[in-house]
Parts: C-alpha cells; sequence; structure tokens
C-alpha cells in the first residue's frame, strides 16, 4: 500500500501509522497501482468539473474507487473509464454501508437492488 496526500505532513504520518510508504501528491503518477482510492472532496457538487488526478495518471486494468456520492459519475471516473479501468463510484459505498446497518441495528437484511432503485430517484 502507498498513501499520498494533498499535504505531505499528512501523507508522511498516515504512513507511519499504517506502516507503509508515503509519497508526494505529484508523484502519484510514477507508483504502479491496481487499485486507485479517492477520498479526498475533489469533484464533489457543486464544483464536479474538479478531478484529483490528472488524466495521464489514470490507467487501464486497475479498479478506481471515488468516495464521492454527487455526482455519481465524477470527471475521475469518466476519466478512469475512458483510461479502461474498472470504476466504482461513492453510492454504491454508501448502499452497502446502508445494508449493513440495517443487518446490525435491525438483524434483518436488505434488498441491494430495492435500495440502488430508490437511489436512483434521487437528484
Amino acid at each position: 500500500m502507498v498513501i499520498a496526500n494533498r499535504t505531505a505532513k499528512r501523507a508522511a504520518a498516515a504512513a507511519r501509522q499504517l506502516g507503509i510508504r508515503a509519497v508526494p501528491w505529484e508523484g502519484i503518477g510514477d507508483v504502479r497501482y491496481d487499485i486507485l482510492v479517492n477520498a479526498t472532496p475533489v469533484g464533489m457538487f457543486p464544483r464536479t468539473e474538479r478531478t484529483p488526478l490528472s488524466r495521464k495518471m489514470l490507467r487501464a486494468e486497475t479498479l478506481v474507487f471515488d468516495a464521492i456520492a454527487r455526482p455519481i459519475l465524477t470527471r475521475l471516473l469518466r476519466e478512469a473509464k475512458l483510461a479502461g479501468a474498472s470504476v466504482i463510484g461513492g453510492r454504491e459505498m454508501f448502499l452497502r454501508q446502508a445494508a449493513r446497518q440495517q443487518r446490525l441495528f435491525l438483524g434483518e437484511s436488505v434488498d441491494i437492488d430495492l435500495l440502488r432503485r430508490a437511489m436512483a430517484h434521487d437528484c
């Protein structure tokens, strides 16, 4: 695992805690990765034209996950798809969290597809 943060000091601190290596934000494009996770707010509504990484940093044959739920398909995910990557958006994370919470708190399973359809009616 490798961590990068827009603030190098934060990346270094998190890397030390996790026992992994940190890279400068600008150096992400030089790192070989199989999975890329965006946990920043960059690209979130209303600034949907923004992306945390330039298109040249995205690679085919990888998985790109963006924790942002709105918009459903962020610029990062659109560009990752164009680069040939598989993508997962933040709404999928929220759906699965909701399903797990219902199981934990109510002891009942929920139909993920039903939740997905309900969320489709949102903005």
